[in-house]
């Protein structure tokens, strides 16, 4: 993520897919930390912003991972950000052709 951070000014304008390629080879490299469950992650410090800035990140980070951000780096990797569809393809990409009749 340095290297990312490093190409841009901010990381705020960087697109999610540039952001979740950057996560996964932090991740990959060995750079990241663990979750709670022991799964490969990077850590978001969103501590300098303390519980009054947080209410609903911190409200879900402790009910689903017992983590909470204002006191502890979260522990995140890359998901599905969108989903792009409506062409049935099999795993090679191809399609089946429809004739009318």
């Amino acid at each position: 993520m340095l290297v990312l951070a490093a190409t841009a000014s901010r990381l705020a304008p960087a697109s999610l897919s540039v952001v979740s390629r950057a996560e996964m080879q932090e991740i990959h490299a060995g750079r990241g930390i663990e979750d709670p469950d022991g799964t490969a992650c990077v850590g978001l410090d969103l501590r300098h912003l303390g519980e009054e800035r947080l209410p609903q990140i911190r409200e879900v980070a402790i009910k689903f991972l017992g983590v909470d951000p204002a006191q502890e780096v979260l522990p995140v990797m890359p998901a599905a950000h969108f989903v792009m569809g409506g062409v049935h393809t099999d795993l090679r990409g191809a399609t089946r052709s429809y004739r009318s009749s």
